[in-house]
């Protein structure tokens, strides 16, 4: 309810000689009031589905990156995994490979001791029997020339005994 005192003045005075009184029910002051509170409760409504909306959006686009950190990750375990394995397969072939290696050149210094042992060696030490039989065939003769022949025997016979060592 709305309440108006008003002044009544005497014509041509300042004087009050009255006060008219109105009362007023003003429905539209509640109806005022009602639409303003309707009013912030939409706005408060709008504001909360703002912020629930953009923290949906973060908390999707925070997924999508989890998701999308998650496959990178899962590929690059898988693509590890790979390179483990193959890893594995060329350790086993250097290995093996190193196998056949010693195993030649085992073979092979077998071969060069056989070849020294059938071949130079032999011959060498044939060589210094020789030696010595012809250095006692030498002792029987002229003894001023196999003195000189000795001195070459020994000295061939030196080396001979060198190269056998």
């Amino acid at each position: 309810m709305l309440e108006i005192y008003a002044p009544v003045r005497e014509t041509g005075t300042n004087r009050i000689i009255a006060l008219a009184e109105t009362y007023q029910v003003i429905p539209t002051l509640s109806d005022a009031l009602e639409g303003a509170r309707l009013g912030n409760w939409i706005v408060v409504a709008l504001v909360t589905f703002a912020m629930i909306g953009l923290q949906f959006i973060i908390v999707r686009n925070g997924s999508r990156t989890i998701q999308r950190q998650r496959a990178a990750l899962s590929d690059r375990v898988a693509e590890l995994s790979r390179l483990l394995r193959e890893n594995t397969v060329l350790r086993q072939r250097a290995a093996d490979a190193n196998r056949r290696v010693t195993e030649m050149n085992e073979r092979y210094l077998r071969q060069v001791g056989a070849d020294l042992h059938d071949g130079p060696v032999q011959l060498l030490a044939m060589a210094v029997l020789r030696l010595d039989s012809l250095s006692a065939v030498l002792k029987e003769l002229d003894k001023a020339a196999a003195e000189e022949a000795n001195e070459d025997i020994s000295v061939i016979r030196e080396a001979l005994v060198d190269s056998l060592n």
